[in-house]
């Protein structure tokens, strides 16, 4: 398990600007999906073998939370900053682990470097909002107007 975790350590805090397309805002890029594929993974050690990842909780719990403090407000990003979310939220909700997350610092920096930068509305979701409630507006138009056709037929 040593070996697997070390990997998935390296993988975590792992860049390569040659994998990055800075104008792409919206698709996750090859490493992006990496990382959130191993956050998952260790989302489900740290659930389901938990005896054995002890060991490790410590140093990706730091590397974790690393990783969601610097993950862009983009929509590329938005699969890999809800897996460290997940991860994170697993491990407060067990009584067990609230020494990790129970100092003042702490919380001030969720607070600052995550929650708070996150209250935005970014123009890609109004726009999407915006798409959606026009195309709900037009299939409610739409079935307006096949039941005038029927009750006119049917006058």
């Amino acid at each position: 398990m040593a070996e697997w975790m070390g990997m998935f350590a390296t993988y975590l805090t792992y860049e390569n600007p040659n994998l990055i397309d800075p104008s792409e805002e919206d698709e996750p890029q090859p490493i992006d999906k990496l990382q959130a594929a191993i956050v998952d993974i260790l989302t489900l050690y740290s659930s389901k073998d938990e005896e054995c990842f002890l060991p490790f909780l410590p140093q990706f719990t730091e590397k974790i939370w690393n990783l969601l403090v610097k993950t862009s407000a983009l929509p590329k990003h938005d699969i890999l900053a809800s897996t460290t979310i997940k991860f994170l939220t697993s491990l407060i909700s067990k009584k067990m682990h609230e020494n990790l997350f129970s100092t003042e610092a702490t919380l001030q920096q969720i607070v600052g470097s995550i929650v708070v930068p996150n209250l935005a509305v970014r123009e890609s979701d109004e726009e999407k909002v915006s798409r959606e409630r026009n195309e709900q507006q037009a299939k409610t138009s739409s079935k307006r107007n096949e039941q005038q056709a029927k009750r006119v037929s049917h006058s």
